[in-house]
This record gives structure tokens, C-alpha cells and sequence, in this order.
């Protein structure tokens, strides 16, 4: 049961910080282009695998 909570808890911020990203990836879209929309997609990859590693049990390559 508190695997479940744990998991719904991590998918909700995995998301939240999705949508940053992805606000964030308009704005440098808009403003610079498509170097900029791969920055961000890097930039949010690397947070993505740096809050999965940061968890105890999680089993990142």
C-alpha cells in the first residue's frame, strides 16, 4: 500500500517537473529556436535521472 503512495507521489513530481520543462522549452523555442528546445529536453533529462537516482531502491543506468 505505501509502495502505491510512494509511486503516485514520484509520478506527480516526475510531471510537475515535466511541465516546467515543457513551458520552459516554448519560451527558448519561441526565443532562440531548436538549440534551445535541446538544451531544455537535456536539461530536464538530467533532473529526471538525477531525483530517480536520488531514491533509494530506484535502478538507474
Amino acid at each position: 500500500m505505501w509502495q502505491r503512495r510512494r509511486l503516485r507521489k514520484g509520478m506527480g513530481m516526475v510531471l510537475s517537473l515535466a511541465a516546467l520543462v515543457l513551458a520552459s522549452a516554448v519560451k527558448a523555442e519561441e526565443a532562440d529556436g531548436s538549440r534551445s528546445l535541446a538544451a531544455s529536453y537535456n536539461a530536464f533529462g538530467q533532473v529526471i535521472f538525477g531525483e530517480l537516482a536520488r531514491k533509494p531502491g530506484n535502478i538507474v543506468y
